[in-house]
């Protein structure tokens, strides 16, 4: 037989042979099937909820149709608050698809990738039947889930994590000295796109990677010159944005320092559960009910790991890399974000990957496999309860979705090319709905530290760029005080619509004949 014909025959293979390639991969089949269903499963149904998906869905609209993609802006200003990668996705998206279901497609890509390549890295450690396990896991835990299908950069650093620690193991199994340090630069590169992802914060998840290096130190030889390039290849991609924005924006690098380190690590001023018991009400529900089907098996998973110490002490630690590996994923970046005094719930979200590994480990022990039988039952249970939360959310009214406000606002009347003045109000996510001319006004709110904040509304309304027609935007327990202050100004006003929780004040001539109507 040729070597053409050899070829051919190896290529034709897996399609003639197709039963036995599907039977042998069954499990690996399933576990993608279940993931691409929770992932795109009416992914973009849902209207925009404010605040945080009116930010950075209004920013990357704004990037798509400007087609500046350097300088982020929010309502025609620079928003420095987070790196750009996440929103290059969601604008590439919007140019796909225009809308919600564009804006929120990435979310979804990163969640189905981060879980498999979770499935990927259990496979590497452990062998074969951890992977599709460890995959099933991270697909179906609680907080993964829920936050794929909120436009924020915690999903895609959740990615870019596992991907690290992914190439990291597999650069600590290489052998030849350039295979080690293709694997260091393939680490260091997706360390880089981490921190375009979400900033400095990929550094917390990074530790446990060095940490590792070092425990391990005995079995494995590092070479200098792979750290070296690690390190550089990280600076010089996760470095780039950064330089060009403190070269580009001036007071850029001050801002950023604040926002991103500063105030994440020892300042409280971003008031985000600063307190003293802040890391174990924010922390504590999210590793109990973010875990959830799979609690009661991380539960004993911690248990093992205690028991395993007790015995074998803590000097034996290297003699087991794979356990050290996962241990100090879960245990360093905790310790970092709890004694941080800035703390929200998804922060720990790319803490799940390494769960989940912990969960498909024990789930294969000897006791788990005599109740096997139970589990598909409950899992397919939970899949259901997961596919009505998703319902349950495209239907559940709230006064926080932007599209329902937006119809609202179509409906009575308000025409698309209006100037709306958003008073104390965060409505972001109505320039994705055809409200692009939008001004962001402060009246009473101690304003958050945006890189430009709100304008001051008395500035504002002696402002050049301001229509004598537009209409004021605030929430239903400001508007009587801001009608006060209106008047006072000078500013012949009054309530135009009413809508939930939003009203619509309306000055100029029109006000004096202008009828107030409501809806909802």
């Amino acid at each position: 037989m040729s070597i053409d014909q050899e070829r051919r025959q190896h290529w034709y293979a897996p399609v003639v042979h197709w039963p036995r390639v599907v039977a042998n991969h069954r499990h690996w089949l399933l576990a993608c099937c279940v993931t691409l269903a929770l992932a795109f499963f009416v992914q973009g149904s849902r209207g925009l909820w404010e605040p945080d998906e009116g930010f950075y869905a209004n920013v990357a609209r704004d990037m798509s149709e400007s087609g500046d993609w350097w300088v982020p802006k929010l309502n025609g200003q620079p928003f420095l608050d987070k790196p750009p990668l996440h929103v290059w996705g969601m604008a590439a998206g919007w140019r796909l698809i225009p809308g919600v279901w564009g804006l929120r497609l990435p979310n979804a890509v990163w969640f189905a990738a981060a879980a498999l390549l979770t499935g990927a890295l259990a496979q590497r450690l452990w062998g074969k039947r951890y992977g599709p396990r460890a995959t099933l896991v991270y697909a179906t835990m609680l907080l993964p889930f829920l936050a794929a299908n909120i436009i924020t950069p915690d999903t895609v650093l959740s990615f870019f994590v596992v991907a690290m620690a992914y190439l990291y193991w597999r650069w600590r199994s290489s052998r030849g000295a350039k295979q080690r340090l293709a694997w260091a630069l393939a680490t260091g590169c997706c360390a880089g796109l981490g921190i375009l992802a979400k900033g400095p914060a990929l550094l917390v998840f990074a530790l446990p990677l060095l940490l590792h290096a070092v425990v391990s130190r005995r079995q494995v030889r590092f070479h200098w010159r792979e750290f070296v390039l690690a390190g550089a290849s990280a600076i010089v991609v996760g470095g780039s944005w950064y330089g060009w924005i403190f070269l580009d924006v001036p007071g850029a690098f001050a801002y950023i320092f604040d926002n991103q380190i500063a105030g994440r690590l020892w300042s409280s001023h971003l008031e985000r559960n600063s307190s003293t018991w802040g890391a174990l009400t924010t922390y504590g529900p999210v590793l109990i009910a973010g875990t959830l089907p799979w609690t009661a098996t991380l539960t004993r998973a911690v248990r093992a790991a205690v028991s395993s110490l007790r015995k074998s002490g803590f000097k034996r630690l290297h003699t087991r890399p794979e356990a050290l590996f996962v241990g100090l994923w879960v245990i360093a970046p905790l310790a970092v974000l709890c004694t941080a005094r800035s703390r929200l719930p998804l922060y720990a979200l790319p803490l799940m990957p390494a769960i989940a590994l912990a969960i498909a480990a024990t789930s294969s022990s000897a006791r788990e496999q005599k109740t096997r039988w139970i589990r598909p039952r409950l899992l397919a249970i939970w899949l259901v309860l997961l596919a009505l939360v998703k319902v349950a959310a495209v239907l559940m009214p709230t006064p926080r979705d932007s599209g329902v406000l937006a119809a609202q606002l179509s409906k009575s009347g308000v025409k698309y090319t209006t100037q709306l003045v958003l008073v104390d109000t965060k409505r972001n996510g109505l320039s994705v709905y055809g409200y692009r001319r939008l001004r962001w006004a402060r009246f009473r709110d101690r304003p958050y530290p945006f890189f430009a904040p709100p304008t001051p509304l008395p500035d504002l309304l002696h402002s050049p760029r301001r229509d004598g027609d537009s209409l004021f935007l605030t929430n239903d327990d400001r508007a009587q005080d801001l009608l006060g202050f209106l008047g006072e100004q000078g500013e012949p006003c009054k309530v135009r619509n009413r809508f939930d929780d939003a009203v619509v004040i309306e000055c100029g001539s029109s006000a004096h004949h202008a009828t107030p109507t409501g809806s909802g």
